[in-house]
């Protein structure tokens, strides 16, 4: 068995012992899969990114950034932020943002493992901030590779401790060696070879495992020769530079070094310094936020709020610039992310008839365990004097303020009961096509209920955004004209 071979294993054998640390290879199967489903992506990742709060800011963040922003106007939901950034880019954000998570998870209050994460900030910040004019795509794949950098580092921190020990007794006695360097003496891996084997185990993009074992280029006209070379470059250089922050390197120290491979890797030399600016930012970010502890997060208020109308009407011009040219998978999930953004609901879920069983049921919703429950949301199409059935009866939206009271509680169908049954006030806004039932969305405030009926201008707001929903599924069906 080679020297390689041998410390992963070992390697993964503590990790697996210990087992504290979370597993990165469900977080990024749980994504991967969720891509796989052209016609599902948009409303299983969005429902996938809104369970992170986290995940959705950063999501929204990049979304609005300026390089996006002419695309997008100001993007308030993830669905459209999704359409606008792509999924693809979304699917390295999240796996980012995971082996961040990881990261932190990880290194509890140790102050080396620590160190380690405020590099791979640092590290992920440089990549991030002079990469993007390439595109969100390729600069969120430098990202992931960035930080499968810092990974490899953290796992022999945390697990090898007294490997660690020498390998960093190696480079004091011989200041001219290089961490990967001393690794490969100290472990027979480096660091490299070790967060390839990570990525490999945990089933990561192929392009973030070819990409381990790229280095800076020459100091010559050299390029780098395939886009996974450039990927591993840029992920070096940017681990290099987060080094040298770490050990208080002048600025004009790092900006020389940085400045040495602008064009051998086709950066910008002034996004180059701009994105140094901002990485010491970062550093400093992260030190302040170690001093001050952490907020306890409360659980968000929900009622509708004084302004409802405004932002349900500025949602449906948005929604109607871009309905024309989006199919009904795609606009459908914006439209009821934008309503219960607009109205503050704790929950919403679209149901839609499927003609075969002739029954409602729910193929996307988001809020707090929305998602894994959504098989359980159904009922049959023939009509019965419950608050599903009657809504298409009153043919507009209706708000059931309170179905506890025993007025109404005997028209909520025994199902939602079960599955909601904190819920006071319910939502329900009807999607006609030919006059007919085609879809019902339920949204609620949770155990709220909610404290002002519908308006005149909430209830036409709401008809207008149903109606998208229904124009969309009407293109879908009329006939292309032959030429």
């Amino acid at each position: 068995m080679t020297a390689k071979k041998t410390v992963i294993d070992k390697l993964w054998k503590r990790m697996s012992v210990r087992g504290d640390v979370p597993s990165l290879q469900h977080s990024a199967e749980h994504i991967i899969r969720s891509l796989q489903d052209e016609q599902a992506s948009v409303t299983d990742l969005t429902s996938l990114v809104l369970s992170d709060f986290a995940f959705s800011q950063k999501v929204l963040r990049l979304a609005n950034s300026a390089m996006y922003r002419s695309m997008g106007g100001d993007v308030t939901t993830v669905s459209r932020a999704i359409m606008v950034l792509g999924v693809d880019t979304i699917e390295y954000l999240g796996l980012g943002l995971q082996l961040l998570n990881q990261f932190q998870s990880a290194a509890g209050s140790r102050d080396d493992a620590q160190g380690v994460i405020k590099r791979a900030q640092m590290a992920a910040e440089f990549t991030r901030s002079m990469t993007i004019a390439h595109g969100s795509h390729p600069s969120e794949e430098a990202v992931l590779c960035t930080l499968m950098f810092q990974l490899a580092r953290l796992l022999v921190v945390l697990y090898l401790d007294d490997e660690w020990a020498l390998i960093q007794a190696a480079m004091a006695a011989d200041p001219s060696l290089s961490e990967s360097d001393a690794c490969r003496q100290v472990l027979g891996a480096t660091l490299e070879e070790i967060a390839e084997e990570a990525a490999q185990q945990w089933n990561l993009p192929s392009e973030i495992r070819t990409c381990m074992q790229a280095n800076l280029p020459a100091l010559d006209d050299s390029t780098p020769q395939s886009h996974g070379e450039w990927l591993g470059a840029v992920a070096a250089l940017s681990s290099n530079v987060a080094s040298m922050m770490e050990a208080n390197a002048s600025e004009d120290e790092i900006s020389d070094f940085v400045l040495q491979y602008t064009e051998n890797l086709a950066l910008d030399p002034i996004v180059v310094q701009q994105a140094l600016e901002q990485t010491k930012a970062v550093g400093w970010a992260i030190e302040a936020e170690r001093e001050v502890p952490a907020p306890i997060e409360s659980e968000p208020e929900f009622d509708k709020p004084r302004d409802a109308v405004a932002r349900l009407e500025a949602a449906l011009e948005e929604i109607r610039e871009k309905a024309p040219g989006l199919v009904a998978t795609a606009l459908t999930p914006w439209v009821v992310e934008s309503i219960m953004n607009a109205l503050n609901l704790k929950t919403g879920f679209m149901m839609l008839l499927h003609p075969g069983s002739r029954r409602y049921i729910a193929r996307f919703g988001f809020g707090p365990g929305i998602r894994e429950r959504l098989e359980r949301f159904s009922f049959d199409a023939g009509f019965v004097p419950d608050i599903f059935h009657l809504v298409v009866t009153k043919r507009e939206p209706t708000l059931w303020l309170d179905v506890k009271k025993p007025s109404v509680s005997h028209r909520v169908p025994a199902w939602y009961s079960t599955e909601f049954p904190e819920s006071r006030s319910v939502l329900l806004v009807p999607v006609h096509i030919e006059g007919k039932g085609l879809a019902r969305m339920c949204g609620s405030w949770g155990e709220t209920q909610c404290s002002r009926e519908l308006s005149l201008g909430e209830i036409q707001a709401l008809s207008a955004l149903a109606g998208e929903i229904s124009g969309s599924f009407e293109r879908a069906m009329s006939p292309r004209p032959s030429y």
